[in-house]
C-alpha cells in the first residue's frame, strides 16, 4: 500500500509539474504584445517578487522562501487567466504517453529547482529520488 501511494504521489507530481512546465512554454511561445499590455502593473510587481523569492530559495533553502514562491506563482497565474493568457489545455494520460514515447534504456529525469528531489522515468516506472541538500 505504501508504494502505490507513492507511485500516486509521483505521478501527480511529474503531471502538477509538466503542467507547469507546458503552461510557461506555451506562455512564451505564444506570447504576443496585446497580451503583454492587457496584464496589470501588479503583475510585475508579483513577477519581481517571484525573482526575489527564487534568489533566495537558492541561497538559504529555507521553508519561507518556497512559501512565497508558491503563492506568488498562484497569483500570477490568476492574473496570466484574466488576462487571457491560460490558453492551452493539457490531456489526460501524460506520465503514460511520456513512458510509451521512451526506448527500453531510455530514462527521464524530470526535477524542479525549489524541490528537493527527482522524478525518474524509465521501464515503465515513475520513482522518486530524493536529493539531500548541500547544506545539511
Amino acid at each position: 500500500m505504501r508504494r502505490t501511494g507513492r507511485t500516486m504521489l509521483a505521478r501527480e507530481t511529474f503531471e502538477a509539474l509538466e503542467e507547469n512546465r507546458a503552461g510557461s512554454l506555451a506562455a512564451r511561445l505564444g506570447e504576443r504584445k496585446q497580451f503583454r499590455l492587457k496584464l496589470p502593473a501588479e503583475y510585475w510587481e508579483l513577477r519581481a517578487q517571484l525573482q526575489s523569492a527564487e534568489e533566495a530559495a537558492l541561497g538559504d533553502g529555507g521553508e519561507a522562501p518556497l512559501r512565497a514562491m508558491r503563492r506568488l506563482r498562484g497569483s500570477l497565474i490568476e492574473l496570466e487567466a484574466k488576462a487571457g493568457g491560460a490558453s492551452f489545455r493539457l490531456r489526460a494520460g501524460l506520465l503514460e504517453r511520456v513512458q510509451h514515447s521512451l526506448d527500453p534504456d531510455t530514462v527521464l529525469l524530470s526535477f524542479h529547482l525549489a524541490q528537493t528531489g527527482l522524478l525518474a522515468l524509465g521501464g515503465g516506472q515513475i520513482r522518486h529520488i530524493a536529493i539531500p541538500s548541500a547544506r545539511r
